[in-house]
């Protein structure tokens, strides 16, 4: 049942995360919120089976550790990918147009 609200919240949160930093331009309106729910679901998984080991057992369920740091890590992933993502793109489709437009003679 952890697991429904863990998707939950990374989506709300990844969600917000994308609205705030509006990325539209150059990436899809669902790349970021999706990206932040995969992350979210991959820490739940992985706390989980690090609660099989004895030093980790303060991230159990019951205690308020492992939600705090589900939020980190969701919008740490998500607020990243909107900041950097959008600007890799541009620069990199510049680039692209750029050597584009100065190509030779085409050999048709």
């Amino acid at each position: 049942m952890e697991l429904l609200f863990v998707g939950l919240y990374s989506l709300a949160i990844a969600l917000a995360a994308s609205a705030l930093a509006k990325p539209r331009e150059m990436v899809g309106p669902a790349f970021i919120p999706a990206i932040g729910t995969a992350s979210g679901l991959a820490f739940w998984a992985i706390a989980t089976w690090l609660l099989k080991v004895p030093a980790f057992s303060w991230l159990s369920y019951d205690r308020g550790v492992i939600w705090v740091l589900l939020v980190f890590v969701v919008a740490a992933v998500s607020v990243s990918l909107a900041l950097t993502l959008p600007r890799k793109r541009k620069a990199e489709d510049d680039e692209l147009l750029d050597r584009l437009s100065h190509a030779g003679a085409s050999v048709l």
